[in-house]
């Protein structure tokens, strides 16, 4: 094997794992024995003993009394053995800490716990007497307090071996302390109350946390030993039990004769002593443990019961106590598990993970059936499910609305989705792409608005240009004036279509009479076939949806751009009438010719031919020159909308204001024309500015029922060149 203090592979049939410990005299590994698995504490002698054959002998001796010793307080030998001359002992393996180790940690233990210790260890040194076998080396550092509390005497005789004590430098120095005044005196034989004399000085140290004699140097400290009354624990305590002091005194006597008899005395006493105390400490405990466990505080209740149980294992209150509080971990371990089944839940809620909350949901029902929370939480998640279906339904129907162009089915129904979800990322962005096609079917409803608007008011010029043509005898003009709307024709109302055709007819009649050709379904000879313009006729049925307005008539699909068609708009009124400055240009409607009009030809005439007859235009009696009509009636059927009028301007023209004949303003405009105003029946003055920045000021009056028509021209027509021309 070598030297021992070298570690070794094995010992004999051990392995050895480690070192636990070197001292003096040898080493002790940590091993284990192969064939059971068991793990044991190997000690090896230095040569000092392998040396000398009477020592040996004795140590052989005394390992196979110890080997004898089976007890609950004493370590117990395995085997005794020899390797290359060195001998061995092995023993159990004690898994704790040495009451020297304690001590020095100066730990807190109670009172009861350190009397039932030494009345172990009383009870182990009083088996090993019974035996013959006397310690002599009792010390706290052989003594192994074991973690369930077992307090076991190890090393019997080792460090006595021979005639005189076999120590090496310092071992002597760590056992002086204990030895008893027998055992320094040479004449005097040890008998087993040296043992009793030890035990006592380790109750005091472990009370106090001093020794009872202790000096400066060797030959003090055995002087204190040999002369000196024990010390009292009132010098080194405040509360403790009276008859401790008896019992520490009567130990440590001097005199052996006065001394515990035995170990077995002294245990008793102790054991007795211990009982009381255990008594109020275990009554502690248990009021502590019912007091954590109504706390809910688990792990500080089963410390307390442990303490009760590591006194009385068999105390049937702390083994009650025990049991509720074993429940009770149970109940708050389920606790723990639906917290966080609840927590998982709530997690896959917030993703919309409904299936997999739902899951967890169920994982915690099952551990608690009543729990509320979960229950509400299942309510909730399938609420969510039902609303998160009617959302992936109406957003569903929203994009197949907008795929087909049905722009109010697709706004309803992202409103739908939107009710259920108004964050969901996926219904804004569709959200927003409806509003957006909205927006541009909107701007193109107002575009094709403006376009009629538009042709309306060119077809209407051009019939007043027509008519103005033919007064002055101009056909080929009022041919050509017509002709320059015909492709406005088809986008105005029927009405106007009407008149249009009409005075187109009527031109071509004239045009032929004065070529002398007869005419052939109303055209001239040599009038271009674009002139004529296909009109929808009268019978043809009418679109509901349609239902553009041009004053009291309703207009047909024929004049509805296709992407307008299934759109309600409302556009201004336009009677077709002719503007006020250029009726006096047009024929009289009796057979009797307007005064005015000869009045005005006099006077230009008068300018070219070098005479004149004065004759005083009429004044129109307004602040500008406005035509007003009376609108149509309406068809049979059809109802009038809100009253209103309708300002025309030429060229065209922005109205600011309208107010009362009083002065009083109704509201404040800034439109260009054409305008359409909705206004009570009445009448108003018209406030309208020019492209060049001219005022008017017209008088116009709502009728009752429909519309009114006025027709405002800022730029004259040149008369002198019309009467040049005729």
């Amino acid at each position: 094997m070598g030297s021992p203090l070298a570690k070794p592979a094995r010992i004999g049939k051990y392995d050895i794992v480690g070192v636990i410990g070197r001292g003096g005299m040898g080493v002790v590994y940590r091993a284990m024995d192969p064939q059971i698995g068991r793990p044991v504490a190997l000690k090896v002698l230095t040569s000092a003993f392998g040396e000398d054959q009477e020592l040996l002998a004795r140590f052989y001796r005394e390992a196979r009394y110890t080997g004898g010793l089976q007890h609950q307080n004493i370590v117990t030998v395995y085997e005794f053995g020899e390797q290359d001359g060195f001998p061995f002992l092995v023993m159990e393996y004690l898994e704790g800490e040495s009451l020297d180790e304690i001590i020095a940690s100066r730990r807190q233990l109670p009172l009861g716990e350190k009397l039932g210790i030494m009345v172990q260890v009383c009870n182990g040194l009083g088996f090993a007497h019974q035996r013959g076998v006397v310690h002599r080396d009792v010390k706290p550092a052989n003594i192994v307090v074991l973690k369930n509390g077992t307090a076991k005497i190890v090393d019997f005789g080792i460090a006595h071996v021979g005639g005189n004590r076999l120590t090496r430098t310092g071992q002597v120095m760590g056992s002086i302390y204990y030895m008893s005044p027998e055992q320094l005196n040479g004449n005097l034989e040890v008998d087993l109350r040296t043992d009793v004399y030890s035990a006592g000085v380790v109750l005091f140290q472990l009370l106090t946390g001093a020794l009872p004699f202790q000096g400066n140097d060797t030959g003090s400290t055995l002087m204190k030993i040999v002369h000196e009354p024990p010390p009292l624990l009132s010098k080194f305590m405040k509360l403790y039990p009276p008859e401790l002091e008896t019992i520490s005194q009567k130990a440590l006597a001097k005199d052996r004769e006065q001394r515990y008899s035995c170990a077995e005395d002294l245990a008793f006493d102790l054991a007795r002593l211990q009982q009381g105390l255990t008594h109020e400490r275990v009554d502690d405990y248990l009021q502590k443990a019912a007091d954590a466990i109504e706390r809910k505080e688990f792990t500080s209740a089963r410390e307390q019961l442990l303490q009760v149980l590591r006194v009385d294992s068999q105390n049937s209150a702390a083994n009650m106590l025990l049991r509720e509080m074993q429940q009770g971990l149970e109940q708050q371990r389920r606790h723990q598990q639906v917290k966080q089944t609840l927590a998982q839940a709530e997690e896959a809620l917030t993703y919309k993970h409904y299936d997999s909350a739902l899951e967890h949901v169920q994982r915690g029902l099952e551990l608690e059936a009543t729990n509320a929370e979960l229950q509400d939480l299942r309510a909730a998640i399938q609420r969510a499910q039902e609303e998160n279906a009617r959302y992936e339904d109406a957003l569903h129907r929203a994009e197949l609305a907008l795929k087909k162009g049905s722009l109010d089915e697709a706004r309803k129904a992202i409103g739908e989705a939107l009710e259920v979800d108004a964050e969901n990322p996926q219904g804004r962005k569709l959200a927003a792409s409806i509003a957006k096609e909205i927006e541009e079917r909107t701007r193109q409803q107002k575009a094709a608005q403006m376009q009629v608007v538009r042709a309306t008011n060119s077809v209407e010029k051009a019939l007043a240009d027509a008519r103005m043509h033919l007064f002055l005898d101009q056909k080929q003009e009022a041919q050509e004036a017509l002709q320059k709307a015909s492709r406005e024709v088809p986008q105005v109302s029927r009405d106007l279509r009407s008149q249009w055709e009409a005075l187109r007819e009527e031109v071509e009649r004239k045009l032929g009479a004065s070529q002398g050709v007869p005419q052939d379904s109303g055209r001239g000879p040599g009038e271009d076939s674009t002139a004529s313009v296909n009109v929808t006729p009268d019978s043809q049925a009418r679109t509901p949806q349609a239902t553009l307005l041009f004053g009291n008539q309703h207009a047909t699909d024929d004049i509805i751009p296709p992407e307008m068609r299934g759109s309600n708009l409302h556009l201004p009124e336009h009677s077709g009438g002719i503007p006020e400055d250029l009726k006096e240009f047009l024929p009289s409607r009796s057979t009797w010719v307007r005064p005015g009009i000869w009045i005005a030809a006099a006077v230009l005439v008068l300018v070219v031919v070098s005479y004149i007859v004065f004759w005083p235009k009429p004044n129109s009696g307004g602040n500008s020159h406005v035509q007003q009509n009376n609108p149509r009636a309406l068809d049979s059927g059809t109802t009038a909308e809100a009253t209103y009028a309708v300002i025309n301007a030429e060229p065209w023209g922005t109205v600011t204001d309208v107010v009362t004949l009083k002065g009083d303003r109704v509201k404040t405009v800034n439109d260009q024309t054409p305008l359409r105003l909705e206004l009570p029946a009445g009448q108003y003055r018209v406030k309208v500015e020019g492209p060049k920045g001219e005022k008017k000021v017209v008088d116009i009056e709502v009728p009752a029922q429909g519309g009114q028509s006025y027709f405002v021209v800022f730029h004259r027509p040149d008369v002198g060149r019309l009467i040049t021309r005729q």
